[in-house]
């Protein structure tokens, strides 16, 4: 089971201690995102 889980799942980025999601900008340019996109997650919905 946890072995599914990590092959259905995606890296993002990483939760920082205040609470913020640091996102690498190669993903953010690759997603083609710009400031005020909105992306929906499985589990999370992400604000830019």
């Amino acid at each position: 089971m946890a072995s599914e889980l990590a092959q259905s799942t995606h890296y993002i980025g990483k939760f920082l201690p205040d609470g913020h999601l640091e996102i690498p900008k190669t993903i953010i340019e690759q997603m083609g995102l710009k400031h005020g996109d909105e992306v929906e997650d499985q589990t999370f919905l992400f604000f830019f």
